[in-house]
């Protein structure tokens, strides 16, 4: 029996799989590196090479890229900065993973420990934490008619879905140039460098996907003056650029989230020939979806009164948008020097990445609970440790509303730092400032049984012998009208005809009068 069909682009989680390894090595000081004394602050990123989906399982090939600020024997102020890198091998077990698939894999250091064995050698221990997501993108089948359909009685319901348009990763690359302003001497060596990403904004257009922000540049160096003094410079990058995303549009629903950044910092020639320009290359790994919102109709039951015909169902889940949401989190906290630490003269630079640590549908909206992972760098009141590092944590919580929202809903939450401030109380304290961006979307889900096919039957007449001709029936609680007239061998619109209904709606408690009919 033909069924009139249509399909709807959607995409479903296959597979999710979660492991925590624990990187540990020693590490030999370069040659050309002075020797070390004392650490006074490491910072640590996984950089990915190789990410391939196998049978059940995931392959990761990468390395942890670290660098290390520390106290040598050199003369002067005695600061030098090192950077190597861990390699690493490892396999996530994920059920259902096949090769080819495309793999989502997001990465947080959970904890970077880099001691000193020797002053020529390091250990390097950290505990990182690998989750890995394959989705599945794939045509579902909906039966939307019949053929001759005036033939049988069928039930068809309105569907409201979201339809996939488009599901891709790309990568954005921005480079910018930044030149010292004229009171700063030029750069003799750079000792330290951070980038950080604040308030990045997607608008999509046609055909591509624009972006604003601004990067926040801080170097730490060494002057070419004869003192060779510590030097150091802030700034912020507007941040601006674009992707090709061919089938976009204004009206889609969009989500654009960014699964990693890397920053690369290098010191260059001005157009006079000195040594201060600071070039920023950025690379930005991008997980984009759109999609539309569709309304269609969509066949769910159907019976005869000529033939027995048996109806085959399948389960399908749709998706629509409850909504998009850009929340605001404020969080504050004092920290406080440690009796072993130098005294702080003046902060220089603070550094900051959320941590979201809970996220869970609660209520009517979507409890989100974290930290803030903070670390300034500042100069000290002795001259002998010039560089001081002060370390601290800001918890946060927030729910974030989002009315309609079940338990059985889905959601995407994307987290970044915009602000953060530092207020010098006294030289031993210093209180941090921070608002967190917190981006969700939000889709309500509905389970749905579809029709996949119709299989005609030969016709047991003595089971319809034995259905009554004429029934009182009373509604019972969930009972609908149309298995009602589906159960007793007849037709809505008779049970509503001799019944007098002016509506198919029934409610628990009715007294209805059926006529078993024989069809035509």
């Amino acid at each position: 029996m033909e069924l009139k069909k249509k399909y709807i682009h959607m995409s479903h989680e296959k597979g999710r799989a979660m492991s925590q390894i624990t990187l540990d090595d020693d590490y030999n000081v370069p040659e050309s590196k002075s020797d070390i004394m004392r650490i006074i602050t490491v910072k640590g990123e996984i950089h990915l090479e190789e990410t391939k989906a196998e049978s059940d399982r995931v392959q990761l090939k990468g390395n942890l890229g670290f660098q290390v600020l520390y106290r040598s024997d050199r003369e002067g102020n005695g600061m030098s900065y090192l950077e190597g890198s861990i390699p690493f091998s490892e396999t996530l077990n994920l059920d259902g993973a096949e090769e080819f698939d495309p793999v989502k894999v997001k990465w947080e250091i959970e904890d970077l420990n880099i001691g000193i064995i020797n002053s020529r050698k390091l250990s390097i221990r950290s505990l990182v934490v690998f989750t890995a997501t394959i989705d599945e993108i794939k045509d579902e089948e909906i039966s939307c008619a019949m053929e001759q359909e005036e033939d049988y009685e069928v039930r068809k319901e309105n569907v409201d879905a979201l339809q996939l348009v488009a599901a891709k990763k790309d990568t954005c690359r921005l480079k910018n140039e930044v030149i010292l302003p004229s009171n700063k001497p030029n750069i003799q060596e750079l000792l330290w460098k951070n980038v950080q990403l604040r308030g990045l904004d997607t608008r999509i257009m046609e055909d591509t996907i624009q972006f604003t922000g601004e990067l926040l540049l801080y170097i730490l160096y060494k002057g070419n003056e004869e003192e060779e003094r510590l030097q150091w410079f802030e700034t912020t990058v507007p941040l601006q650029g674009e992707v090709d995303c061919s089938g976009c549009r204004e009206n889609l629903v969009s989500y654009v989230g960014v699964d990693d950044v890397s920053f690369e910092v290098e010191v260059r020639p001005d157009y006079d020939g000195e040594e201060r320009m600071l070039t920023v290359d950025a690379v930005a790994e991008l997980d984009i979806k759109l999609w539309e919102e569709e309304s269609f109709e969509m066949l769910c039951d159907v019976y005869s009164l000529k033939e027995e015909i048996e109806p085959a169902f399948e389960n399908i889940v749709f998706e629509r948008l409850l909504m998009k949401n850009n929340a605001k989190c404020r969080a504050s906290e004092r920290l406080q020097l440690e009796e072993n630490q130098e005294n702080i003269l003046q902060v220089c630079c603070a550094e900051g990445s959320v941590q979201i640590d809970t996220h869970e549908i609660s209520g009517n909206g979507v409890y989100v609970e974290g930290t803030v992972a903070v670390e300034l760098l500042y100069i000290t009141t002795d001259d002998e440790m010039p560089i001081g590092s002060l370390k601290g944590f800001l918890p946060f919580h927030q729910t974030i509303e989002v009315p309609g929202m079940e338990e059985d809903g889905r959601y995407e939450l994307e987290s970044g730092l915009d602000q953060l401030t530092t207020i010098l109380i006294d030289n031993t304290q210093v209180e941090i400032k921070a608002v967190i961006n917190l981006n969700l979307i939000a889709f309500s889900t509905k389970k749905r049984k579809k029709l996949q096919e119709v299989i005609e039957k030969e016709t047991d007449y003595e089971n319809l012998q034995k259905i009554p001709g004429l029934v009182g029936y009373i509604v019972k609680e969930g009972d609908e009208i149309w298995n009602i007239a589906k159960e007793n061998h007849t037709t809505v619109q008779e049970i509503m005809a001799t019944n007098e209904l002016t509506s198919d709606q029934v409610k628990k408690g009715d007294k209805l009068l059926i006529v078993k009919s024989m069809g035509a």
